[in-house]
């Protein structure tokens, strides 16, 4: 019958090696049901065998096969010209003829004995020395060492490389804002650092920013010009950013009334965005 079935669908020359590789996984029938049979059978993808796809499969009581279909896309029924099909055709000849099934035999999970009380091996051997890599390699056929150095012996070594990559890498950050995967090996500069070096100025470099910027010290041009420019308010981003480094009416008082010190904090740390906010929250809180 399995015969007749695949020389109908033109495929006569389909062997067994899917069902003999066990992608076949479980056959099972329901019975005579109103002169039928009807199987059905799961069998595994050729390329992942985690896929299964679903067969099912109309007989009559002769053995005559009357429809078939598979969830791939080429079972389609009720005529389907799959491979699957075939594989669980082949499984009912062997089962009606040989009264056998080769089916794969899976553990479960209570089939296998636990092993938590086993005791695992541990490895007490030293890990081997950097010092020793030149002694365990072999000469090479010219009679030297292995040498893992990339650069060529024509090549001199360059004394202080080190630093002349360092020093090329951070001057070139300086220019190009970018980013550079190089320079994630570098520690950023300790900018606190600066306020506490000794020097000869008169005040410290945040004193001077905040001058420039006019924010300890301002003249009356310069708060007309900032006036005209933050007119708008909030449709104005040039008002944003002012209020962001000017001691205004309704920071001022909160600060000034902050009783608890984490009320202070929680205040001071919603405004520290930018270096440019931190540097006029610390004078803020020196002028209250």
């Amino acid at each position: 019958m399995v015969t007749a079935f695949l020389s109908q669908q033109g495929s006569a020359a389909v062997n067994s090696k899917l069902y003999d590789a066990g992608f076949v996984t479980s056959v099972r029938s329901s019975g005579t049901v109103d002169q039928f049979v009807f199987v059905r059978g799961n069998c595994c993808a050729e390329m992942k065998k985690s896929v299964a796809y679903m067969v099912d499969i109309k007989q009559s009581c002769a053995g005559d096969i009357l429809e078939c279909r598979c969830e791939c896309a080429a079972g389609v029924g009720p005529a389907a010209n799959c491979k699957r099909v075939y594989a669980i055709l082949f499984a009912l000849h062997d089962l009606t003829v040989h009264k056998k099934l080769k089916l794969p035999l899976k553990l479960t999970c209570t089939q296998k004995l636990q092993s938590f009380h086993h005791k695992v091996k541990q490895f007490h051997g030293s890990p081997l020395k950097a010092g020793k890599f030149g002694s365990i390699i072999s000469p090479n056929t010219s009679g030297k060492k292995t040498v893992f150095d990339p650069r060529p012996d024509t090549k001199p070594t360059v004394q202080n490389y080190q630093n002349f990559v360092r020093n090329l890498t951070v001057n070139y950050k300086a220019y190009h804002p970018g980013s550079m995967p190089l320079a994630q090996l570098y520690s950023p500069a300790n900018i606190h650092a600066l306020e506490s070096d000794h020097d000869y100025c008169e005040c410290t470099l945040s004193d001077l920013f905040l001058n420039e910027i006019g924010v300890t010290t301002i003249c009356q041009e310069l708060a007309t010009s900032i006036e005209e420019k933050t007119r708008g308010q909030y449709a104005n981003p040039k008002w944003f950013a002012e209020r962001c480094v000017r001691l205004h009416a309704s920071c001022y008082k909160r600060i000034c009334k902050a009783q608890d010190k984490a009320k202070l904090d929680r205040h001071t740390c919603q405004c520290e965005k930018t270096t440019t906010c931190r540097l006029t929250m610390r004078h803020m809180l020196a002028c209250c």
